[in-house]
């Protein structure tokens, strides 16, 4: 998997941000959140959707059990077992 330095730290910065509106209990964010994540699981980086698929994963957010289920079926086996 080919990672850009530029495309993983806005990911890790979009991780944090995630992480800290969960963990603060916006619950008007985590809705759009969760959508955003859905989005970027049909990122053309796979480290993107990789990510994306790893964090719903621990959202558990019913929501993205469908689009991990699609998921599961990409071509990058890293993205795969992240959505499993």
């Amino acid at each position: 998997m080919k990672i850009n330095k530029k495309v993983m730290l806005l990911n890790i910065f979009k991780a944090a941000m995630f992480a800290l509106l969960i963990i603060s209990g916006m619950q008007s964010s985590r809705a759009s959140e969760v959508d955003i994540l859905i989005q970027e699981l049909k990122d053309e980086n796979s480290y993107v959707r990789w990510r994306a698929a790893e964090t719903l994963g621990k959202i558990g957010d019913s929501r993205a059990v469908d689009p991990l289920i699609a998921a599961m079926k990409d071509k990058d086996e890293e993205v795969r077992m992240g959505a499993a």
